[in-house]
């Protein structure tokens, strides 16, 4: 857990932030140039109980992000993502956010640039929900992608500019 906290982290390599299981960001400010892996970079657990995976869970709640990557995604998380009440701006080569599960934007400010022409700027691989937020997305391929599950925008301003689809839901949009 990250709260109310200020963070500055610069990596010449590796993840500025890197876990397994779940990362919490509340209330804080967080800064990150990364210029190897992902800004911030979260895997699944293995249960051995279980015998399979646990997706991982990222929450930003009431926070600032500043991300910056010249090499890959600004979030890249194998589980579910919410984003509530908070700032993001990102700038990175790859996808800004790219989530394996369920991705809930609600009441927050996103301003996301990928500057390679073959990455998305949002995906998920499950539902995006958009909520009362505003998002502003520049992006090589797709603005905001959803691969299965669809998406949902209410109450919300988005500005996209994509090189291929603006908003692509392989599931129902709503």
């Amino acid at each position: 857990i990250i709260r109310n906290a200020v963070l500055d982290i610069h990596t010449d390599y590796n993840e500025g932030i890197d876990s397994n299981g779940i990362i919490e960001i509340i209330d804080s400010q967080l800064s990150i140039d990364s210029k190897g892996d992902e800004c911030i970079y979260l895997y699944d657990v293995y249960n051995y109980e279980l015998a399979d995976y646990i997706p991982a869970e990222l929450t930003i709640t009431g926070s600032t992000l500043n991300l910056y990557n010249e090499d890959e995604e600004a979030i890249y998380a194998y589980g579910y993502v919410t984003i509530e009440d908070s700032v993001i701006t990102a700038e990175c080569q790859e996808e800004a956010i790219d989530a394996e599960y369920a991705l809930v934007i609600k009441g927050s400010t996103l301003d996301l640039v990928v500057t390679d022409e073959n990455y998305d700027g949002i995906i998920s691989y499950e539902s995006i929900l958009i909520e009362d937020s505003s998002v502003s997305v520049d992006a090589g391929t797709d603005g905001i992608n959803s691969y299965s599950d669809g998406i949902t925008i209410s109450g919300s301003d988005l500005a996209i500019t994509a090189g291929q689809g603006g908003i692509i839901a392989y599931g129902e949009l709503s």
